[in-house]
């Protein structure tokens, strides 16, 4: 498949940028070159020490590239005032890294005020952002401490500080990392979900496989000595990593992640009898089950399954969560619905199965 973005010029580009730092042999980051297309999640992602930090914060700047340009919506960014060209990227860490003595709205606007916006424009920004990440009613947040949040909304206000200015570019350093799994899964839900309205160029840096997966466009996972070692789509990743050094850092499994990078709607779907009257279900039974819908949307099967659930899915979800809902109702069929509910089809579990390659294929 051709690459949508090939003739369009990137959001971010690094070119041939190296970081060294005195009396360390080895580079940080050695002659890397990466673009970013714009409204792009491109993941960094590797062990501890393998410059993937290092070159994120350059693109901010704070860390100084030791060669090579670094271009922002085409400008050289390398020759911009440092303080001038963070205020136009948005940045979110780990640590979150909020103001303790300033309210969440104070931390919010605090970009916004250093840009000269007024007040009121000010105000209005952080009352839209807080409703938009779900920290409702924003009045109530608004007029809070950090330390009066729990951990996933003091994240959610971490974000929100970054897209205050409504900047083209984020950087995300780690932003889920001290979440237990629970929150952080669920934030990062949200957070793919927020992308699909706001369509930000991200640079997210991790070193959790699993979360690189689920949230990156593409991936750029670094190998020894600061260099890239493959920059891919995730699917590519795992059906066709580079060398040993990307199956390896992968892992197995690469089977089981596939699940959760293909979606129902990709998959053929087989037709499905349905009835809307119980009373009219032997007619149609014939040695075959039948489901009973309501207003087209599934009720039950008939004859009843043992348990009486009927696995369904929407055609937007992944193969994993099908395979998960058929497992729940101890069946091999799942019924594919539309956003409203109403039936499309069925997906079996063989279809699933037959269209998921092997680790053998992917190498891993």
């Amino acid at each position: 498949m051709a690459d949508p973005h090939t003739d369009q010029q990137p959001m971010i580009r690094l070119e041939n940028v190296t970081k060294t730092y005195p009396g360390v042999d080895e580079p940080a980051v050695a002659d890397l070159s990466l673009d970013v297309h714009a409204g792009e999640i491109v993941v960094l992602l590797g062990p501890s020490g393998c410059g993937k930090t290092t070159t994120m914060r350059m693109i901010n700047r704070l860390i100084e590239p030791t060669s090579g340009r670094i271009y922002i919506d085409g400008a050289d960014v390398t020759n911009v005032d440092p303080d001038e060209l963070r205020r136009h990227i948005g940045y979110v860490i780990q640590q979150v890294g909020l103001l303790p003595h300033l309210t969440v709205g104070a931390n919010i606007g605090m970009v916004p005020k250093a840009l000269g916006w007024d007040k009121k424009r000010t105000d209005d920004r952080v009352t839209e952002l807080l409703a938009l990440l779900g920290l409702d009613p924003p009045e109530s947040y608004r007029r809070r401490y950090p330390k009066q949040l729990s951990g996933g909304q003091q994240q959610r206000v971490g974000v929100a500080r970054a897209l205050a200015a409504d900047p083209p570019v984020m950087l995300m350093d780690e932003p889920f990392g001290a979440l237990d799994p629970i929150i952080r899964d669920r934030l990062q839900d949200e957070f793919l979900t927020l992308q699909q309205q706001i369509h930000k160029t991200i640079v997210f840096v991790t070193h959790d496989i699993e979360e690189a997966l689920k949230l990156g466009d593409r991936i750029a996972i670094f190998g020894t000595g600061g260099r890239i070692a493959q920059f891919d789509t995730p699917i590519k990743l795992l059906t066709e990593p580079a060398d040993e050094f990307v199956a390896s850092f992968i892992g197995a499994g690469s089977s089981v992640r596939l699940l959760g990078l293909q979606h129902v709607e990709e998959l053929p779907l087989q037709a499905v009898d349905t009835v809307e009257d119980e009373q009219q279900a032997s007619q149609h039974l014939d040695g075959k089950r039948v489901l009973l819908t309501d207003g087209g949307r599934p009720a039950r099967w008939l004859p009843a399954l043992a348990d009486g659930q009927v696995a369904t899915v929407r055609g937007g979800q992944t193969l994993y969560q099908a395979l998960d809902a058929m497992l729940t109702a101890h069946d091999d069929l799942a019924v594919v619905t539309d956003e409203d509910g109403r039936v499309l089809g069925g997906l079996s579990m063989d279809t699933v199965l037959r269209h998921v390659p092997s680790d053998e294929a992917g190498g891993g």
